[in-house]
């Protein structure tokens, strides 16, 4: 048994959580964040959680949407839907309904993105034109609801994640093992 598998088998729920938010960033993790329908479906979970929080937190709701990470919006919500964060799913549904009614599409959202220049300073609306500016002036108030703007108000989402990791430690730890054999 290598190294690294004896640490992951060692590791508790919750360092195993620490463990992915470090590693979802470099290979050969990064692969699964950015396809995770090519993992197992608790270690996707994880990720996605993962991924929209750090997200979030470092770029804003927006910066999620425009970012890859948000092309995974109903997959992200069905991550919350299954650790049980009701609140932080319903408030994704509301925002992809406003995508929806708006005819905004995160792909659109990347697309744009891509197009600038590195260190080219631009604001969102000049990025993406009036219509994504409509979308982003509804957005920011139904994301200020979020968990991240509220903690004391908000869900515990990652112990809620711990809660629903804990009975699939094990089946966790393969998956990880499995990619770091890669």
């Amino acid at each position: 048994m290598s190294d690294s598998a004896k640490s992951l088998e060692q590791m508790s729920t919750t360092e195993l959580i620490d463990y992915l938010a470090i590693s979802i960033y470099k290979e050969p993790l990064s692969a699964a964040r950015t396809r995770p329908e090519l993992v197992s479906d608790d270690l996707r979970v994880a990720i996605l959680i993962i991924d929209f929080d750090t997200e979030v937190s470092m770029n804003g709701i927006l910066g999620f949407l425009e970012n890859s990470a948000g092309a995974q919006l109903p997959q992200v919500i069905l991550a919350f839907d299954r650790i049980g964060a009701q609140k932080t799913a319903d408030c994704l549904r509301e925002i992809q309904a406003l995508l929806n009614r708006t005819g905004v599409r995160s792909a659109d959202l990347r697309r744009d993105l891509e197009a600038t220049e590195e260190f080219e300073i631009s604001s969102f609306a000049q990025r993406h034109g009036a219509a994504a500016r409509g979308m982003a002036r509804e957005v920011n108030p139904i994301a200020r609801r979020l968990y991240l703007y509220r903690p004391s108000e908000g869900e515990a989402v990652f112990d809620m994640l711990q809660s629903y990791l804990e009975p699939r430690r094990n089946e966790l730890v393969l998956s990880l093992l499995a990619w770091s054999e890669r």
